[in-house]
């Protein structure tokens, strides 16, 4: 139960900080790379995902509808260099992600 908590918590977390009603972008950026996506290694934390997608289009929070691939995780390799602690060496990188506090994902019901 306490796993399911934690999982439901990075995900509401997940979409205070970003727009997921766009497919292939985030902010000015575009591609597949900007794409928003929930990888699970399991069908519980399947379930949570979309449960919890369910939950933010319910909420009518974004303006459209929820477009987050949820797939299987697969190969995880690390990222270039580059990539590596970016806002420290861009603190402006991103215009995209960020809190937004009065973003509240209310209870719709207990799942599971």
């Amino acid at each position: 139960m306490l796993l399911r908590l934690l999982q439901v918590a990075l995900l509401e977390f997940f979409f205070q900080i970003h727009d997921p009603t766009t497919p292939n972008r985030q902010g000015n950026d575009r591609g597949l790379s900007y794409r928003s996506a929930i990888y699970y290694v399991d069908a519980a934390q399947k379930a949570v995902a979309l449960d919890t997608i369910a939950d933010v289009e319910a909420s009518n929070l974004w303006p459209g509808k929820v477009v987050t691939e949820v797939a299987a995780a697969g190969d995880f390799w690390e990222a270039e260099a580059e990539h590596q602690d970016y806002l420290l060496h861009d603190p402006d990188g991103y215009t995209c992600h960020f809190m937004r506090p009065n973003w509240v994902l209310p209870k719709r019901h207990q799942h599971g």
